[in-house]
Formats: structure tokens, sequence, C-alpha cells
């Protein structure tokens, strides 16, 4: 993929999330610029609450790995658009459907699962592999969101 669809496929993952956000009453809005910290704004104007979240997408349904370059976000969601395989072949890896897949992960879960180990170019590495007892609690856990904002 080159350079401008991989950036139309992360704003349409962000797209994504926000749609999951408004469908569940959550008041958000995306970011229109490249803001280096979080992608959408999830928020309660009564209660004076705000949610900033990172949205991280990947193409292929065997993508695990992804990186950040700040971790100034109250939540990370990682979306895998299920739109083929990338890294391996068979049927163990192939989607059941091109329905995307979400998992909300509270930023003290990745905190805890990056040991302030940075790469050469100054980002973390992460996968959803670091969540082995945990990813399937995260997936489609928008709840943590709405009950972070109360």
């Amino acid at each position: 993929l080159t350079v401008s669809q991989r950036r139309l496929q992360g704003e349409g993952a962000e797209f994504l999330v926000l749609g999951q956000l408004l469908i569940r009453h959550v008041n958000a809005a995306k970011a229109y610029t490249n803001f280096p910290d979080w992608d959408i704004l999830a928020f309660d104007s009564e209660k004076n609450k705000q949610i900033r979240i990172q949205v991280k997408s990947r193409y292929a349904s065997d993508s695990i790995g992804f990186l950040l370059k700040s971790i100034e976000f109250d939540f990370l969601v990682v979306v895998h658009l299920n739109m083929g395989v990338r890294y391996t072949t068979g049927k163990r890896f192939q989607p059941s459907s091109d329905i995307p897949q979400f998992w909300v992960i509270p930023k003290s879960e990745v905190i805890m699962q990056i040991n302030g180990k940075k790469n050469k170019y100054g980002e973390w590495n992460m996968s959803l592999n670091k969540f082995p007892n945990k990813a399937f609690a995260y997936e489609n856990a928008w709840h943590l969101i709405t009950e972070a904002l109360k």
C-alpha cells in the first residue's frame, strides 16, 4: 500500500471509532488535523469531562503490531479492518468476515506493557500479543469509555 492509501485507511478507522461512539450516545469529535497525541475526543459537556482516544488501525487480520509515538491519551483503540492477510497463509488467520474488530485499551494497561522502552526512532513497539490474558476483555469494550465519562 502507498503512503496515501495507508493514510486513508487510518482516517477511515478513525471514522469507524467515531461512529461506534456516536451510536452508543457518546458525544465525540474527530481531530481533523494531525494531532500527535489523540485522534478522537469523547466528552460529556454537562460534567465537563473528556476522554482522549488514540486510534491505531491495521489492514490485515493477521497484523498484531503497531507503533506508538505518544502516550498522551486516555484510551487506545486498535482497529483490525480485516481486509486480507499480510504475514501468514492458511485458514487459521483468515477473518471470519470483513467486519472490523475493535480493542478498547485503557492507557494504564498500555503503560504497563511498554515498560518505557522506545525503539531507535523514539517510538514504542506495541502488539496485541502483549495482552495475552486480557485482549479478549478489551475487544469491543466500549463500556470502558462510557464509564470513564460518568
